[in-house]
């Protein structure tokens, strides 16, 4: 047997061994997912031979749950930021809600540099850290907040271009969570990874992935820690509710929260190569018993405020330091 057969029978074995510990992992934790070992098996296998195509295209890369999988270079290049001073932010909220505590908070400047797109920009410090805001804006038709997937990639990427000192941006909103992950009423979460659950594209070799997307977020744990927020995964959608094949590719993503532009925002840093991730306030439980609607409407006030309290925090501590300094070693 030659070293690359060895070698894909080595992965072979790892993929059953693999998808038993996360079988056991998940049960522990409340979020019960089906593993077929002979599957996972197969799966390890015909990885280690897009691998071994791929040479040095790909690198390791731990997602927060633990686990680790090849990450495409492209995808690895939008975090190697970790030297660098953060010294200014763009941060990115798709409520007007969401947004007011911190503009007033920190008395941030208007600016008009937008037009003729809804978007509604302001700038100020938070501590030392130099701020970007940038607002969906309204709809013009509708008269409502624009929130979700097309309005956040374009304000991103406008913004980007209007603001180009930035350093990171921040995805900052609210979002739903789950009780079967340990999520409550206003914890905070900051990102690990953004995925879609809704973008299912099957049957073409490359699509599936590509739909989930799977966007890694800096390692920063310490950060995390010193502000008291939690880190998980952030599940993108268009949509507040949610068919049971998304909540069944939530769960298998280990996803923590559900909310409507992370993973969208994460897409476009990725094309910019610019450092991203997410920080996200809970205002319903998905998995509960109350209609997410309803308890969003709740909690919408007291949840956006916590998160003011919590960027701000952030902020405070990331200004002048790099991304590096945030990470558990």
């Amino acid at each position: 047997m030659n070293t690359i057969s060895s070698e894909r029978v080595l992965f072979a074995a790892v993929g059953m061994i693999g998808g038993y510990c996360l079988a056991k992992w998940s049960t522990s934790r409340g979020v019960p997912v089906k593993v077929n070992t002979a599957s996972g098996a197969t799966a390890a296998a015909n990885k280690f031979d897009k691998f071994a195509e791929e040479g040095s295209s790909t690198s390791t890369q731990e997602d927060g749950s633990g686990f680790q999988e090849q990450v495409p270079q492209a995808n690895r290049n939008a975090l190697d930021h970790g030297s660098k001073p953060i010294q200014t932010v763009l941060v990115l909220i798709a409520m007007e809600e969401e947004a007011a505590p911190f503009i007033k908070k920190h008395s941030l400047k208007r600016l008009h540099v937008f037009e003729p797109l809804p978007f509604e920009g302001f700038e100020g410090y938070c501590g030392d850290m130099k701020v970007y805001l940038t607002w969906t804006g309204s709809d013009k038709r509708f008269k409502v907040n624009n929130v979700a997937t097309t309005a956040s990639t374009l304000s991103c990427y406008a913004s980007l271009t209007k603001f180009p000192d930035v350093d990171l941006v921040i995805s900052a909103g609210t979002c739903g969570g789950f009780q079967q992950a340990g999520g409550h009423i206003a914890d905070v979460y900051l990102s690990s990874k953004c995925v879609f659950h809704s973008r299912r594209i099957q049957g073409t070799q490359g699509y599936e992935e590509y739909g989930f997307g799977h966007f890694r977020s800096p390692p920063c744990e310490l950060l995390a820690e010193q502000v008291g927020c939690k880190i998980g995964v952030v599940s993108t959608s268009d949509s507040l509710d949610h068919t049971a094949r998304d909540l069944q590719i939530m769960r298998q993503e280990g996803a923590h929260v559900k909310e409507m532009e992370a993973a969208a925002i994460a897409w476009v840093c990725l094309q910019m190569n610019m450092p991203f991730f997410a920080l996200k306030s809970v205002t319903d439980i998905v998995d509960g018993e109350i209609p997410s609607h309803i308890e969003f409407e709740e909690n919408l006030r007291s949840s956006s405020d916590t998160l003011q309290t919590k960027l701000s925090a952030i902020l405070t501590l990331m200004a002048g330091k790099p991304l590096s300094a945030w990470h558990l070693r």
